[in-house]
């Protein structure tokens, strides 16, 4: 008892029992253009006073990459039907691959407090608008 040894067995017993502090409290794609500065203060400016002083927040931003791999090249061509007119048109590859995102921002906030997880949700819908 009191060692680190057993600190770190009783943190691991946590981890394995899924028995973690931290909780997710909202998670969205963050758009192009949409403003991720000082997010964290914006968020804790929506909750009430009671709640800001008390909580602990955390806000994650993950890059993403989910462009996929194109394997043709860049003149091959893609049929593609379009069932308005009921024609197939013909476009090339890089067209198409071009028009995808290359990576999202993955925006997910976390509250050590399971109580609030509702308030900062919608604090973090507001902080995101």
């Amino acid at each position: 008892p009191g060692t680190d040894e057993k600190r770190l067995a009783d943190a691991w017993a946590r981890v394995v029992n899924r028995d973690l502090p931290w909780q997710l409290a909202f998670e969205t794609i963050a758009h192009r253009g949409m403003d991720l500065s000082n997010l964290r203060e914006r968020i804790l400016s929506h909750l009430p006073e009671t709640t800001r002083s008390t909580i602990g927040l955390q806000v994650d931003v993950a890059t993403a990459r989910i462009a996929p791999h194109n394997p043709m090249t860049e003149d091959g061509m893609v049929a593609i039907y379009d069932p308005i007119r009921d024609t197939v048109e013909h476009t090339a590859t890089g067209e198409l691959i071009a028009r995808l995102p290359t990576h999202n921002q993955m925006v997910r906030i976390f509250t050590d407090d399971a109580a609030t997880i509702g308030a900062v949700h919608r604090a973090s819908r507001l902080a995101l608008t």
